[in-house]
């Protein structure tokens, strides 16, 4: 059994990526490249959708099952938020009754707090992206075709949405969530996904190449500021998009090898993604008791924020998850359901989608991965695997 590690370290950078962000506003350092984190997260969620799911997949059980990943955890850690702000510790929260039913029910709305378009827990606010995203891939389930027809209907009616966002810029809290760019790198990731069931591949020399452009452009928009957040897509997307590309094909011929603690940091990342904020907003008031310096203020912010969320993870997200896990295989088609869940908790089932991974000695580019082979004749595509 082959476990995809490049997607579980890069979860873990992305996440950490976004805890660093958020520590640079606290501690008074520019860090605002970390946001890219959360394009990674849609990249790495619409190809995950894509290589767990087949022509066969009940939508109803993946909405479910997205359901059962994404609500709980989320729940509790908005309630402790919501118990805090009654209780007084977070004094910049703003409370209306409104506001509170939406962002447990992943409802876009105008936080009282800052004005801006935030559920109560504000990192919250990708989730109803990942809501939406999730809602829309389980409806193309529904129909009765080909995963590539799916996709492209999926696609046309993401464009449509983007285009029309473009177009009419509504100020509609639910109307502007959900016409932004960002929908694009949830489509990015699905095609990918595609590619990868596929069989398509890059040579083994682009990688390195894929990475390194990213880096250096997301080092880049170190130097652009707000230019670089107005224009999210070729600051952030673009960069991630290179380097997911670039670290899965390392993944492909077997070249990514086991690191324990970032493999830990990926299981993490949700918990860690959940929690930090609450973790960094404490953090910073000792921060400013113990009078430390920027850079030692960061440090100790991202550390709490790290730490928080693992802990998080370790006592309530995993016991969770093996919870529901264990009773799924207690009901009808429950042995499939706690399959699925363990690949989004750890990719180790991926195998069973179509995706037996056969591990290549990383000298030999021409050995392919199992993937069906070429069909319709005539030349093969030079980015494809070779059989």
């Amino acid at each position: 059994m082959n476990e995809l590690n490049s997607l579980q370290y890069l979860r873990a950078i992305a996440s950490i990526a976004v805890v660093f962000f958020h520590c640079g506003g606290k501690a008074r350092i520019d860090f605002t490249v970390g946001q890219s984190g959360v394009d990674l997260f849609f990249i790495i969620s619409g190809f995950l959708m894509m290589v767990i799911t087949n022509e066969r997949s009940n939508p109803r059980e993946f909405l479910r099952r997205r359901l059962q990943r994404i609500v709980p955890l989320y729940w509790v850690v908005t309630t402790v938020l919501l118990i805090g702000a009654v209780a007084g510790f977070f004094p910049s929260v703003r409370l209306t009754a409104w506001h509170i039913v939406s962002s447990y029910l992943f409802i876009p709305s105008v936080s009282p707090s800052n004005g801006h378009i935030y559920p109560l827990l504000v990192p919250g606010w990708t989730l109803v992206y990942e809501m939406f995203f999730y809602l829309s891939f389980s409806m193309v389930l529904c129909l009765r075709t080909t995963e590539r027809r799916r996709l492209i209907l999926l696609t046309t009616v993401f464009v449509v949405l983007i285009a029309a966002g473009q177009k009419l810029e509504p100020e509609q809290a639910i109307l502007k969530t959900f016409t932004p760019m960002l929908l694009e790198f949830f489509l990015a990731g699905c095609w990918i996904g595609l590619a990868w069931k596929e069989g398509y591949r890059i040579p083994s020399f682009f990688s390195a190449i894929f990475i390194g452009i990213g880096v250096l452009l997301l080092s880049a928009t170190m130097l652009y500021g707000r230019f670089a957040i107005d224009h999210r897509l070729l600051f952030y997307g673009v960069p991630m998009l290179l380097v997911f590309v670039g670290v899965l094909r390392y993944e492909q011929i077997g070249a990514v090898r086991e690191w324990p603690m970032l493999h830990f940091l990926g299981n993490a990342s949700y918990s860690i993604y959940l929690w930090h904020t609450l973790a960094i907003s404490a953090a910073a008031k000792v921060a400013i008791m113990l009078g430390i310096g920027d850079i030692s203020t960061f440090a100790f912010l991202a550390l709490a924020g790290i730490v928080v969320g693992s802990i998080g993870y370790a006592l309530l997200e995993r016991p969770v998850l093996t919870a529901i896990k264990l009773s799924g295989r207690a009901t009808p088609g429950g042995v499939q359901i706690a399959a699925n869940l363990a690949v989004e908790t750890d990719f180790r089932k991926l195998h069973q989608q179509r995706l037996r991974l056969t591990r290549l000695p990383p000298a030999s580019d021409e050995v392919p991965i199992e993937a069906p082979a070429h069909r319709g004749g005539g030349q093969l595509n030079p980015f494809k695997t070779r059989r």
